[in-house]
């Protein structure tokens, strides 16, 4: 019987590390580059509007 309970709890561990890697690995794609480097800006800032009173 404590080799069942062992072998269970060990299985769910190691398939929570698994979920747990695949996690980081999806993030890691998603994420964009900008935001995995630590760059606060943006890469280009937004462009005044023109014709609306302005020059």
């Amino acid at each position: 019987m404590g080799f069942d309970r062992r072998f269970t709890l060990g299985l769910i561990a190691w398939v929570g590390a698994l979920v747990a890697v695949l996690l980081a690995c999806i993030a890691a794609f998603v994420t964009p580059a900008s935001a995995r480097r630590g760059s606060s800006r943006s890469e280009s800032p937004p462009r005044p509007l023109q014709g609306f009173g302005g020059t």
